[in-house]
């Protein structure tokens, strides 16, 4: 069973995207909290951040959800690896705390789409026998949480913070190529406003593409919200009725 999961060319090739992306995110990722500390802010700051990523996972995990379905997952989660590999390029060029609070709200969006993403896909192109234990050999399999942060650690020994940071940039860019290898049926396919021939590297059609997610998710987002809040305001009302009578 497990051979045969490895030469599953869809699993294959979505576990080595995924295993890229692990590696550049856990070079940097376990020392952001202490280059704010030393560098930007104070603890407290790292504490607010994580408050950040809280609420903005919330506000956007459900609007995810749909467009996941509509979309498709490969489309979310290539257009959601873009701001996710900038986040180690903004902490590289960030003089000041206040952009890393702007930026953090934008990437912990954009990691609430991806984990949707490719969870949903992950659960689709395996087996539906024993679907938990592969499940759990595929996060063993991609998982580079010891290897990556000793890297990173030798890395802001011998050349600093930021040569840590620019290279889990490079490895997250990298990864969007093997994401983009993943194979699915696709969804809404969103119209590259440019030829082919003007636009042979598809840079237009991927921006194209970008944007248009993030500006659905975002609608979708304010739509969800207006639901709370008139569910919020009738709560209200049917409280005051009830004290009323």
């Amino acid at each position: 069973d497990y051979v045969g999961l490895i030469k599953n060319k869809k699993f294959l090739n979505f576990l080595i995207a995924t295993s890229l992306l692990n590696f550049g995110v856990n070079i940097a990722g376990p020392f952001f909290s202490l280059y704010i500390v030393e560098k930007l802010g104070s603890s407290l700051d790292v504490a607010l951040l994580a408050g950040v990523a809280t609420i903005s996972n919330i506000l956007f995990f459900n609007a995810w959800g749909k467009l996941v379905d509509y979309l498709g997952r490969k489309v979310v989660m290539v257009s959601c690896l873009i701001p996710i590999s900038f986040l180690p390029f903004v902490y590289s060029i960030s003089n000041h705390i206040f952009w890393i609070y702007l930026y953090s709200f934008f990437n912990s969006l954009s990691w609430a789409g991806f984990n949707v993403a490719s969870f949903v896909y992950l659960s689709e192109v395996l087996p539906k026998q024993r679907k938990p234990i592969f499940i759990s050999l595929y996060y063993l399999l991609s998982s580079t949480s010891l290897i990556a942060p000793l890297i990173g650690g030798r890395i802001i020994d011998y050349f600093g913070f930021k040569a840590a940071f620019l290279t889990s940039f490079s490895l997250r860019i990298l990864s969007i190529i093997f994401f983009e290898r993943v194979e699915e049926k696709t969804g809404m396919r969103i119209k590259n406003l440019l030829p082919s021939s003007i636009d042979p590297l598809g840079i237009s059609y991927r921006l194209e593409t970008f944007f248009s997610t993030y500006s659905l998710v975002f609608q979708e987002a304010r739509k969800e919200s207006m639901k709370l809040f008139n569910i919020s305001r009738i709560s209200r009302k049917l409280k005051y009725a009830f004290e009323k009578s």
